[in-house]
């Protein structure tokens, strides 16, 4: 599995996933499991669907970009 969602991707999908489950515990409903989906996919770094895709939301710094633009 290669890392293929970036830093604020990642805190956001922690956040809101975290929300989620929180509020499915406290409603005491079942819906909170979904929120395990983007904490899941937050805290690995990972989302198949971005892979998929063949997205990422992984920024590169400009040295990074420089050598990859010379290969």
């Amino acid at each position: 599995m290669k890392v293929n969602v970036g830093a604020k991707d990642r805190f956001y999908r922690i956040m809101i996933g975290g929300g989620i489950f929180a509020a499915g515990i406290f409603t005491n409903s079942w819906i909170g499991i979904l929120g395990l989906l983007p904490w899941g996919t937050g805290m690995t770094g990972w989302c198949p669907i971005y892979q998929k895709l063949g997205k990422s939301t992984i920024v590169k710094k400009n040295h990074e970009k420089e050598e990859n633009q010379e290969n």
